[in-house]
């Protein structure tokens, strides 16, 4: 098959730009467990735009391999894949962070507020530290890597 779906080179790219992608995400969001500051939510943003970067990379790099006539359903489910290997891999990455960092992770019997500067009721049973971590994980990854690995081949199309 000449897909680059099915290509075994191209599904080694998307295993390594998917681990990358993911390990984007996962190092700011490393940083802030790390740190315990509310006021360093900033860093899981700084995540998300390092997982979308690199997933941008690939989708360049995808569409130039690709012949100028080749722009269809293969590159765009070739793209999609970093993308949802991303995800997963940011989600498996961020509960062991979590499981690490985090008191009382999964029970929800930690004593205190994990986070320093946080509000009064934004951790009860840690849902609402869990919620900060993998809103942006899932949602924000996967909508805005989904939407940069359709828009990029489109854009890149040599034949308008």
């Amino acid at each position: 098959m000449n897909s680059p779906f099915f290509d075994s080179r191209y599904i080694k790219d998307n295993i390594i730009y998917g681990l990358l992608a993911s390990l984007g995400f996962a190092i700011p969001t490393w940083i802030y467990l790390a740190k315990a500051n509310f006021y360093n939510g900033y860093l899981l943003i700084v995540g998300s735009i390092i997982f979308v970067t690199i997933i941008i990379i690939h989708t360049i790099r995808l569409t130039q391999k690709a012949a100028a006539n080749q722009i269809d359903e293969s590159i765009l489910m070739a793209s999609f894949m970093p993308v949802f290997m991303g995800v997963v891999l940011s989600i498996i990455f961020c509960l062991m962070l979590c499981f690490m960092y985090i008191p009382g992770f999964m029970t929800g019997h930690s004593s205190e507020t994990f986070l320093i500067n946080s509000p009064e009721g934004m951790n009860p049973k840690n849902t609402g530290i869990v919620m900060e971590i993998f809103l942006p994980a899932t949602i924000v990854d996967l909508g805005v890597g989904i939407f940069v690995a359709v828009l990029i081949p489109i854009i890149m199309k040599v034949d308008k």
